[in-house]
C-alpha cells in the first residue's frame, strides 16, 4: 500500500485548488463548453417525441373496449412527460461520454458519467430549447447521429481535459506525449463506457421486468424491491466512481481500474464517505447558488465562470485523493 497520507479531505481539497491555481489554463475547457451549452444551437427530439405521443393516443383512444380510467390516466402522463421532454435542449442527455463539468441540469439514465462519485455537472435548472437556432430531431436516423457526433465531441475534449488535470498532478515525465495519452484515454473511456452500457442493460432489463410484475402483484414489496436496487447501483457506483482518474493517473485500462477503484474504496471505505459528502454538499450547495444568478445575463456569465473553476477543483481534489489513497500493485495482487 502506497505510504499512509495525514492531509485531510479540506487539505486535499485546498491543494487541489492550489494547483489549479498554478495551471489555470485548465479552466479553459469548461468555460468554453459552459458557453457553447448555454449560447450554441441546442438539439430538440419534440418532433420525434410529438409522434410518439401521437402513436400512444392512436393506440390507447378513449373509446377502446380495454380502456379504463387508469389506462387513460397513465397514458395522459406518458404524453405529458414527452411534451415535456420535447421543450428540453437534449445535448446532456446525449453526452454520456463527456466528463467535463457543466452548470446546464441534464438528467442521466446511464452511461460511464453517470456513476456515483462523477459529479460531471452542477444541477442548476433545466435547459431549455431556443427556438430558432435548435437542431431537430425527426427521425430515429438523426437521433443516431446527433447521439454520434454530441459523444465524438464529448470524448475528445473529456480526454483533453482529464490528461491535462493529470498533468497537473505528476512530478515525473510521462513516457508517452500529451497527443498520445489523450488518445489512449479516448479508448479507454469509450471501453469503459461500453463495458458498464453493456452491464447495466443486461442487468436492468430482466429486473425492471421483474420488479414491474412484482408491483403489480404485490406493490408494497415491489416498491421495496425498487428501493433495493436503487441502493445497490448506488452502492455499485461508489466502489466504481474512481476508475476514470486511475484510468488517466496510472495509464490503467477500464478493467484494471475497476478493480483498482473496488480496492481503495475497500481500504479506505470512511475516507471515501467523507470525500464524497463533502463534494456532494459543495455541489448540491453551488446548484442553488447557480439558480439564483443564471436568471440575467451578468449572473449567468458568473455563474459560467464560477462553476468552471469550482467544478474543476473538485475534479482536481477527486484525483489528488486517488493518487494519495491508491493501492500498489503489490498490495492488489495478494
Amino acid at each position: 500500500m502506497s505510504a499512509p497520507t495525514q492531509l485531510s479531505i479540506v487539505d486535499i481539497l485546498s491543494d487541489a485548488y492550489a494547483r489549479l491555481n498554478r495551471a489555470a489554463w485548465i479552466v479553459a475547457i469548461p468555460l468554453v463548453l459552459n458557453a457553447v451549452l448555454w449560447y450554441g444551437p441546442t438539439v430538440s427530439f419534440a418532433p420525434l417525441l410529438n409522434q410518439t405521443a401521437q402513436l400512444l393516443r392512436e393506440m390507447q383512444p378513449d373509446n377502446a373496449p380495454e380502456s379504463t380510467a387508469e389506462i387513460r390516466q397513465i397514458r395522459d402522463q406518458t404524453v405529458t412527460v414527452l411534451q415535456e421532454l420535447g421543450t428540453d435542449d437534449m445535448r446532456p442527455q446525449l453526452a454520456w461520454l463527456n466528463a467535463v463539468p457543466y452548470t446546464i441540469y441534464g438528467f442521466r439514465a446511464g452511461g460511464a458519467s453517470a456513476d456515483a462519485l462523477g459529479l460531471p455537472f452542477i444541477n442548476a435548472q433545466p435547459a431549455k430549447i431556443i427556438k430558432g437556432t435548435s437542431f431537430s430531431v425527426e427521425g430515429f436516423a438523426d437521433m443516431a447521429l446527433s447521439f454520434v457526433v454530441v459523444n465524438i465531441v464529448g470524448l475528445i475534449i473529456s480526454a483533453v481535459y482529464l490528461q491535462l488535470l493529470a498533468s497537473s498532478m505528476r512530478t515525473t515525465v510521462p513516457s508517452r506525449g500529451f497527443a498520445s495519452r489523450v488518445l489512449v484515454t479516448m479508448g479507454w473511456l469509450l471501453l469503459y463506457a461500453l463495458t458498464m452500457t453493456a452491464v447495466g442493460v443486461l442487468l436492468l432489463i430482466p429486473l425492471s421486468i421483474f420488479t414491474f410484475l412484482l408491483i403489480s402483484l404485490n406493490p408494497a414489496f415491489g416498491a421495496f424491491v425498487l428501493l433495493a436496487g436503487s441502493a445497490i447501483w448506488l452502492w455499485a457506483g461508489i466502489y466504481l466512481g474512481f476508475t476514470r482518474e486511475l484510468m488517466v493517473l496510472n495509464d490503467y485500462g477500464p478493467f484494471q481500474a475497476i478493480r483498482a477503484s473496488v480496492t481503495m474504496v475497500r481500504v479506505s471505505f470512511w475516507r471515501v464517505m467523507t470525500l464524497v459528502g463533502i463534494l456532494l454538499v459543495v455541489v448540491a450547495g453551488m446548484g442553488i447558488v447557480m439558480a439564483g444568478l443564471i436568471g440575467t445575463q451578468v449572473g449567468l456569465i458568473g455563474a459560467i465562470v464560477v462553476s468552471a473553476y469550482l467544478m474543476s477543483g473538485v475534479s482536481l481534489a477527486r484525483m489528488r485523493f486517488v493518487q494519495l489513497h491508491q493501492v500498489t500493485p503489490s498490495v492488489r495482487s495478494v
